[in-house]
């Protein structure tokens, strides 16, 4: 008997560009969680960690950090962690 289970692809593909489906999909659960509907600096931790699975982030999930925070509804708090988080692995 074949098994026809269909696996949901790696990446999101948004304007030509590949973003990690997971780190979107969290960040979008987390929002619906959130009574203001935003993410919060502890979720925005979490999504970073999130990154950190394979041992090296890659530029995918960079890119979909980056594509979260100018694209979802973020608190100042869990904007100023993103970005300092994303310019942190710049200076690596």
């Amino acid at each position: 008997m074949e098994n026809n289970t269909t696996q949901m692809p790696y990446y999101k593909q948004i304007n030509n560009v590949k973003y990690d489906r997971n780190l979107l999909s969290a960040a979008l659960k987390m929002m619906s969680e959130d009574r203001n509907l935003q993410i919060s600096e502890d979720n925005i931790k979490k999504l970073c960690n999130m990154t950190k699975d394979g041992g090296k982030i890659t530029d995918c999930e960079k890119d979909t950090l980056n594509y979260i925070k100018n694209n979802y509804d973020l608190t100042a708090d869990a904007k100023l962690f993103c970005v300092t988080f994303l310019i942190t692995l710049e200076q690596v």
